[in-house]
Parts: structure tokens; sequence; C-alpha cells
């Protein structure tokens, strides 16, 4: 007599639950390892972006170099002016510069000066009135640096546009030349 062999299916159907089961389970660790991941790079990218410092600060008016150039500066306004500013108190030495400023509205050099330490202490309506008209002046080294100044100053509020205009208005054989267009080049990558 012939026997009937019948199968196990429930040994087949036991070892495909847990196949699937493990397969499952092998989703939800490379899923879970990817969300991580991705998580990770996030925060990692919201970091960088907040420690990356922005296009003004890449190009902004040394701190240590204005304090110098005022230090040596011929004005006693101009030298309490650069120890306020070797301390960080920007404020005080926009008060002490002022006065002198004030005394020789002529003098383009001075003027210069008073605009960088205003753009340093964001006072950006001011340091446009007062390079403006040196800009209109005849004296092309003043113009190229009242242009690169006012470029600086609307870089620092972040309008691109102006600073833009600003900066295109350097002239090339200006000291500012080069590093006006290396600004511009950066401005035209954002």
């Amino acid at each position: 007599m012939d026997a009937l062999v019948l199968s196990d299916f429930s040994t087949t159907e036991t070892l495909k639950t847990s196949e699937n089961s493990l397969i499952n389970y092998a989703k939800k660790i490379v899923t879970s390892s990817i969300s991580k991941i991705f998580l990770i790079s996030i925060v990692g990218l919201v970091a960088w972006i907040s420690w990356k410092p922005s296009l003004y600060d890449q190009f902004k008016l040394d701190q240590r170099f204005m304090a110098q150039q005022l230090a040596s500066s011929p004005y006693q306004e101009f030298k309490q002016a650069a120890q306020f500013i070797q301390n960080g108190d920007y404020y005080q030495a926009r008060q002490v510069a002022s006065k002198l400023v004030l005394g020789n509205l002529q003098n383009a050099a001075i003027r210069k000066q008073y605009a960088g330490i205003l753009i340093a202490s964001d006072c950006f309506e001011t340091s446009k009135q007062v390079l403006y008209p040196i800009f209109e002046s005849k004296n092309v080294n003043d113009k190229a640096s009242a242009a690169y100044l006012l470029g600086l100053t609307f870089l620092k509020e972040e309008n691109y546009a102006g600073a833009k205009h600003w900066l295109s208005q350097v002239p090339e054989r200006s000291l500012e030349y080069y590093q006006a267009k290396e600004i511009i080049s950066r401005i035209e990558a954002i």
C-alpha cells in the first residue's frame, strides 16, 4: 500500500513568519539608522550655519587695525576712540570721534575713519550720511574709499543689491578694488 505523506505546513508557515519578522526587524533597524543619520545631519547643518560667519564678518574692518590707525592719528580724540575700540566700546568711541568730525567737516580722512567706527557700531544711516559727500568729491582715492565703505555698510545691513551697487563703484586702480570684486563675486554666489 502506498502511504500518503502529508507535509507539515505549519512548520513552513512558522519559518515564513519568522523570515518576515526578521525582514521587518531589519527594515526597522535600517529605517531607524537612516532616521538617526538624517537627524544628526540636520542638527549638524543648523549648527554649522549658525556658526558660519556672515559675509560681512568675513570682510569687515578689523577692530585691531582700526584701533591702530586711530591710535597713530595726530588727533587726541581718535587716540581716545582707539582705546575705547580696543575695549569693544564702540558707543564711547563714536561719541569721542564725533566731536572731532564736527570740527573738521571738510576733512575726508577724518570722516572716513569716523564712518568705520559708525559701521562697526551699526549706525548705518549716519555712516551713509558721512560717506555720501565724500563719494561726491573730486578726489579719486577718497571716492574709492567712500564707495567701499558704503558697500560694507549695505553688506552689514544684508542689503546685497545696495552693497553690490556701491562696491561696483570702486575704481580698478584703487587699493580696495580687489577686495570689492571678491565681495561682489561672493554676493553673486548667494
